[in-house]
């Protein structure tokens, strides 16, 4: 019993002890560290991916809209030519538009 009760307190022990303690706990904040960091750069890659698919998606429909206004400005140029020959006129001139 005495000798267990001089091992546990002998230097070599307690140098091991403090030894295995300070390892232990570089691995636990390199964990942490590296974690965070990871988590960190995730959310900025992700976060670049989904402004880049928005503003892709965004250029389409803006593409779209210029399309179709287009188109508009051409029905709207036929139209007063349409409408001086008549109703009938404009219906066949949207018909066929």
């Amino acid at each position: 019993m005495n000798s267990n009760y001089f091992r546990l307190h002998s230097l070599k022990t307690r140098v091991t002890l403090f030894t295995l303690g300070v390892f232990l706990l570089s691995i636990w904040l390199l964990t942490a560290f590296v974690s965070r960091t990871l988590r960190q750069d995730m959310q900025d890659l992700v976060g670049a991916q989904q402004f880049a698919t928005v503003s892709m998606v965004a250029a389409d429909i803006n593409d779209e809209v210029l399309a179709r206004f287009d188109a508009l400005n051409l029905v709207a140029v036929a139209l007063p030519s349409a409408i001086s020959k008549g109703d009938a006129a404009v219906q066949t001139m949207l018909e066929s538009r």
